[in-house]
């Protein structure tokens, strides 16, 4: 019995139709049951690795320009994530270091806006969680950097928009890493507000 496949495969790229052979002469080859296994064990080799081979190059290239290959044994598979991704989560001392690390608007007295000192009381309660979407909603990464907050290209950011009312959901301008609050009147509907947009600004947000 046949399958009506031989040993070649057909791609297409940019419009253009191509057909590679899987071993030599493969278009002249019926896959049946006594060689479907050699079939399949070449059609993956060929789109995993030949295929793939030029992007598989390049991605390596770039890879290795962060971690150098004779590094990379050095690291466990949690390491590497950190290097790589920065921490997992966001602990009550990254909490604290991204408050003396940030930039905030100040009110008539030169003092930090009431809203503003709500918001780190906010972050503090916290679970982790939230204070990824928090981080991710304003800079566009819900992991702290490996070399800390200090390290942002702009520091981050958390003042009170002229433009909003109380009601408003707060703003973010992620190329910033600023969050733009709302002047609510207490703590309590300022959380609601900004768990409101984090989470809803979340599910258009995320990469896969």
């Amino acid at each position: 019995d046949t399958f009506c496949q031989s040993f070649c495969i057909d791609t297409e790229f940019l419009g253009v139709r191509s057909t590679f052979d899987l071993k030599p002469g493969g278009s002249a080859i019926p896959v049946t049951g006594d060689n479907v296994k050699e079939f399949v064990d070449l059609y993956v080799q060929h789109v995993l690795y030949t295929f793939s081979a030029k992007a598989i190059r390049a991605f390596l290239h770039g890879f290795h320009s962060l971690v150098p290959p004779e590094k990379l044994p050095k690291f466990t598979p949690a390491e590497l994530e950190a290097v790589m991704c920065g921490q997992p989560d966001i602990s009550d001392d990254d909490v604290e270091e991204l408050r003396q690390a940030s930039h905030c608007s100040l009110d008539e007295t030169g003092r930090p806006h009431s809203q503003v000192l709500w918001f780190w009381q906010i972050m503090r309660s916290l679970e982790v969680h939230d204070r990824s979407i928090v981080l991710q909603f304003v800079t566009g990464n819900e992991r702290p950097p490996l070399t800390g907050f200090q390290a942002l290209e702009h520091p981050f950011t958390v003042q009170v928009g002229d433009h909003l009312k109380p009601g408003d959901l707060p703003e973010a301008h992620v190329c910033f890493n600023q969050l733009v609050l709302p002047p609510s009147p207490t703590i309590t509907i300022l959380q609601e507000k900004l768990l409101l947009a984090v989470r809803e600004g979340r599910e258009g947000f995320e990469l896969h």
